[in-house]
């Protein structure tokens, strides 16, 4: 996704109308607005981007602003920290945010629901909080101009330890215990449990470019993309130029098992005209290397906030964009009947385009559809990949994990499924559905809804 910014997923958004052979990425901006008593309501803005097959910009639309509480701390946590001592993530605001067109604030959202299940065991990179009670939240805001954002206080959620508990089970029949399927050709030489750290770091200047780094930690193949494996293949000058071999001056992006993102991406080289980069770097001997070596892995967990299961009768393809990266929706989580899978959840500032927080986007496709068809780039009125009827949204950022359903505006046809989000552990603020047809709970608009998760949650599709 171009860049998502999160802090939360905005929904009823106004969407740029379609264009032949493009997608659409979502821009998420979030920022508090001060009040007494060391209380802020989460304001997000929402703004559509339509991106070719190439990662070009096509057009910008307009842009939405909504509020949405963030869940209450409980009476027994840690002392709330002081305003100031939490670091804005966003101080200037980009004119084309500020001139959002309907304000809607998502935050009429009910009381938490009752904690369900015990928290996913915690790891030390991705801390989980620990299981909070239900907590009352204040009354719905009212509807208010751009201007004046509503007066709904929200608590900063106060940090609380993480309680080492059982895992929930996320069997699969796909590659192991992975969501990805095997007859696809995709394949993990060394995949990893739930939240299992990885080992294997990578060795620069070892690899030639045209062999696959699929012998590291998570690192999943996709040779049905004809690259050689890789999910993208860029030239490094920013040009919007795409091959399918990875050599010299080339960066070679790779898909990660599901609730793992790669690691590689120049964070001082990225073009100004909005291309994101992102894999290793093939250099001028046609070897591999790291381009962020500060991480020497090549996948790493992300927040561990974010559950998909699949209740329905038929197997569901959802393709994760290639982010920094083509953007394309290639990476696969492919869930059978009855199959549960981690969802990536990247913490808001772990990469930045043009200065922005991002997150995770992901395009659902029917029930049904193979991991082939759709964890690709679709073509028009095929229902498939770019053009797949639902998008599922995911970030994090100050302790609490934002999930959205977001309309695609290429399919307006709805699913041959339902959606729910639910809470597994912790706190949950809002409720988001989606009947097939329309979104519903207490933050959903025309367009989506979203809703706010300290703790594990679960998106549903029944």
């Amino acid at each position: 996704m171009k860049v998502a910014l999160l802090s939360s997923f905005l929904l009823g958004a106004s969407f740029a109308a379609p264009a032949p052979d493009s997608h659409h990425h979502h821009h998420h901006l979030a920022r508090r607005h001060q009040h007494q008593h060391a209380k802020r309501d989460v304001v997000i803005v929402y703004e559509t981007v339509t991106v070719d097959k190439n990662g070009k910009t096509l057009g910008t639309g307009s842009a939405t602003t909504t509020a949405l509480q963030a869940p209450v701390a409980p009476a027994a946590a840690s002392p709330i920290i002081p305003e100031d001592a939490v670091p804005l993530p966003i101080v200037n605001v980009p004119q084309a945010f500020k001139q959002a067109e309907n304000l809607i604030t998502a935050a009429n959202v009910a009381a938490p629901t009752a904690a369900a299940a015990p928290v996913v065991a915690p790891t030390k990179d991705t801390p989980v909080a620990a299981p909070a009670k239900e907590t009352p939240v204040a009354a719905p805001a009212k509807e208010t101009p751009v201007a004046a954002p509503t007066t709904k206080k929200a608590e900063t959620p106060a940090p609380a330890p993480a309680a080492p508990v059982d895992t929930p089970s996320t069997g699969n029949s796909g590659v192991g215990s992975l969501a990805i399927d095997a007859s696809s050709g995709a394949s993990v030489a060394k995949p990893l449990g739930d939240f299992v750290p990885p080992t294997t770091q990578f060795q620069d200047g070892k690899l030639a470019c045209s062999t696959f780094p699929g012998m590291y930690d998570g690192v999943v193949a996709l040779p049905n993309l004809g690259k050689n494996g890789y999910n993208s293949i860029q030239l490094g000058s920013g040009d919007y130029e795409q091959t399918d071999s990875c050599r010299p001056g080339y960066y070679c992006s790779y898909a990660c098992q599901p609730g793992m993102s790669k690691t590689q991406w120049p964070e001082d080289g990225q073009p100004a005209n909005g291309v994101s980069l992102g894999g290793l770097k093939c250099g001028s001997d046609g070897k591999l290397y790291l381009s962020r070596p500060s991480v020497p892995y090549l996948c790493q967990w992300d927040h561990q906030a974010a559950l998909v299961e699949n209740q329905a009768s038929q197997a569901i393809a959802i393709g994760r964009t290639v982010y920094p990266g083509s953007e394309n929706m290639v990476d696969p989580t492919f869930l059978k009947p009855g199959a549960i899978s981690p969802l990536s959840v990247p913490d808001q500032n772990i990469f930045k385009w043009r200065g922005n927080p991002t997150s995770a986007q992901y395009y659902v496709n029917n029930a049904g559809i193979s991991q082939v068809d759709g964890c690709a780039w679709g073509t028009p009125g095929s229902t498939l990949g770019n053009w797949a009827p639902m998008n599922f949204g995911a970030g994090y950022a100050d302790g609490i994990a934002w999930l959205a359903l977001i309309g695609n505006p290429n399919n307006m046809q709805g699913t041959n499924f339902k959606i729910k989000i639910v809470s597994v552990s912790g706190t949950m603020n809002g409720e988001c559905g989606y009947d097939g047809r329309k979104y519903t709970g207490s933050s959903a608009t025309g367009n989506g809804c979203t809703v706010a998760c300290k703790g594990v949650c679960k998106f549903v599709m029944y």
